[in-house]
């Protein structure tokens, strides 16, 4: 099924998994769109950026540093090469609230606390998320019993597929559920 929002294209694969699920020949159902994961999600303040001189790179940058580190030279080891990072210790990372007080260099030399230019929280997205013709695209599937073939199981849903086709087209933007 494809649509223009992503939400909604996830609620509307979810009830189609509803419908299918119930079908005693449906067996292994899923969707390409794999498990949701957890992600850090930095919102900035453009406004207060712009007001102290900083640029948004240079947060990302920071932040950047502090979580993942920076390569800052190379340590030859025989044959390998190995990254000497830079960055804060655990403590200093492993919370929402240390990495707020993280230290964002401004233009002036100073330096503010990342909570006063951005918001931190955490945030689950789809792991993978597929577009087909600019729009985006799930793709609910699964096998049959033995014995049963897949003509057979569509013919089954459906009938109850129509309502979820029916209240998707009837939305603004454009839904569509195919079988095959």
């Amino acid at each position: 099924m494809t649509g223009t929002e992503v939400d909604k294209v996830r609620a509307i694969a979810d009830q189609v998994k509803t419908v299918m699920n119930r079908n005693p020949n449906v067996i292994g159902l899923n969707d390409n769109w794999n498990e949701s994961v957890k992600s850090l999600r930095i919102d900035l303040d453009q406004d207060k950026l712009r007001v102290l001189g900083i640029g948004s790179q240079t947060v990302m940058r920071t932040v950047n540093t502090l979580l993942t580190g920076t390569a800052v030279g190379q340590y030859r080891e025989n044959d390998k090469l190995i990254d000497i990072l830079v960055r804060q210790p655990l403590e200093e990372r492993a919370t929402i609230d240390a990495l707020n007080q993280a230290n964002i260099p401004t233009a002036s030399g100073k330096s503010v606390p990342l909570a006063q230019v951005a918001r931190v929280s955490l945030a689950w997205e789809p792991g993978v998320v597929w577009r087909e013709d600019r729009e985006w695209a799930i793709t609910v599937q699964s096998d049959v019993a033995d014995g049963i073939q897949g003509p057979t199981v569509s013919s089954q849903i459906s009938p109850q597929l129509d309502a979820i086709r029916a209240h998707a087209a009837g939305r603004r933007s454009a839904f569509v559920i195919g079988m095959t």
